[in-house]
């Protein structure tokens, strides 16, 4: 399909951007642009002007002098994935080989993939299971931002995303990354990150429900679930609450199942004390 008109700009600056971004309110970012392409292709999401970043640069991936995984704007999957492969950030090398096809991947960007927080995406569960942060940059200054309250509040003035920020503390926790894969496009039906913390862990999930979120209700109970006999009734009771996704490839009571189930295989592969 062809999109509707729009007007293209590639500023030069962040500040451009902001400006641009401002001055119009259907105005939208383009980054790495695999969703919103698709999405203007399908006249699913219309845009005035389309704000393309590339040529302020952002594509740049390291590590800080306090050891924190930096990931700029323009970073792609692909990209991201090779460096955390030989720096040993498990969990999204992981996520790399797992999410979507080599051509997602190559083109779109590891920040989009977290702005954009769709249902089947594979990166926020991974992201929000890692404590990442975002890089936010307004007219008013800029600042970092847990990506778990960016989803669950939003930002209602003109922002854009500078990059994100893993922080070091979780480089070396033994952590993972699972999912059921939709047999068509490769998106996650269910899916969950986890990074263990101490005598407790880290839980995102994606795929099953309406928006990536961390599972903290399941998280404050891991180690009485991973002790019970039955735990795939204590978990559907800690997953009680959450909205969750559903399609005509899934309905949301059959991709809650799902994730429980994997919850339930990671209990069971991991060591727990149940608290006094």
């Amino acid at each position: 399909m062809i999109p509707a008109s729009f007007d293209y700009v590639a500023p030069s600056s962040p500040r451009e951007a902001i400006r641009l971004l401002e001055s119009d309110k259907d105005a939208v970012l383009l980054a790495g642009g695999h969703s919103l392409l698709t999405a203007l292709k399908q006249r699913t999401k219309r845009a005035s002007r389309v704000i393309d970043i590339a040529q302020i640069g952002l594509g740049e991936v390291s590590i800080t002098v306090d050891g924190d995984l930096k990931i700029e704007a323009a970073v792609t999957q692909t990209a991201l994935a090779e460096y955390c492969a030989k720096v040993g950030w498990t969990i999204l090398a992981e996520v790399g080989e797992k999410a979507g096809d080599p051509m997602i991947r190559e083109r779109g960007t590891f920040v989009g993939a977290l702005c954009a927080a769709e249902p089947g995406g594979d990166w926020a569960a991974a992201a929000l299971a890692l404590d990442a942060q975002l890089h936010i940059y307004t007219s008013s200054g800029e600042y970092h931002l847990p990506y778990a309250e960016y989803l669950e509040d939003g930002l209602a003035e003109s922002h854009m995303v500078l990059g994100a920020l893993v922080p070091a503390q979780h480089r070396k926790a033994r952590q993972g990354y699972v999912k059921v894969k939709h047999a068509g496009i490769g998106w996650s039906v269910a899916s969950v990150g986890f990074v263990e913390c101490g005598e407790g862990i880290q839980l995102g999930a994606g795929g099953a429900l309406s928006k990536p979120a961390r599972l903290r209700s399941v998280e404050d109970q891991f180690a009485k679930i991973a002790a019970t006999d039955d735990r795939l009734a204590s978990i559907f009771s800690a997953l009680e609450g959450l909205e969750f996704h559903g399609d005509r490839y899934a309905p949301a009571v059959w991709r809650r199942k799902r994730l429980a189930i994997l919850l339930r295989d990671i209990t069971q592969a991991h060591s727990f004390k149940e608290p006094a």
